[in-house]
């Protein structure tokens, strides 16, 4: 039993919260649900959740991504490329997943192919890579 909350136990809790939440996703279909950030102390915590709609291909409609089909044209980009998967100048290869529009030096949201982790990328980040 633990007694109080730690760094090395949010994590554990994070992960039991989210495979918890698996089963409400799989009542919602059609939406994601996630655990967003987790502000703690040794007595408690608060947790954010985001849900977000997914679209007809599966892509999820969340804040970002709603932000790219609106403002794709300013980072030299359109509004379909959201979910669209680019190769970068080294031969990595992103799928974009939104715009983060508070973000002035790394604004583009994408997660990477080979390991799924989600980067931001560049402003200019359109003008080098290649749409495959």
């Amino acid at each position: 039993m633990k007694t109080t909350i730690t760094k090395a136990n949010i994590n554990d809790l994070r992960k039991d919260l989210q495979d918890a939440l698996k089963l409400v996703e799989a009542k919602w279909d059609g939406f994601n649900v996630e655990v967003g950030f987790m502000k703690y102390n040794a007595d408690s915590c608060e947790v954010k959740l985001e849900i977000a709609k997914k679209d007809s291909s599966g892509l999820v409609m969340d804040r970002f991504a709603q932000a790219f089909k609106h403002y794709a044209y300013r980072y030299d980009l359109e509004p379909d490329d959201l979910g669209k998967t680019f190769r970068n100048t080294r031969g990595t290869d992103y799928r974009l997943t939104g715009i983060n529009t508070r973000c002035s030096k790394y604004p583009i949201c994408a997660t990477k192919l080979s390991d799924g982790r989600e980067y931001k990328l560049p402003r200019d980040f359109a003008k080098t890579a290649t749409r495959l």
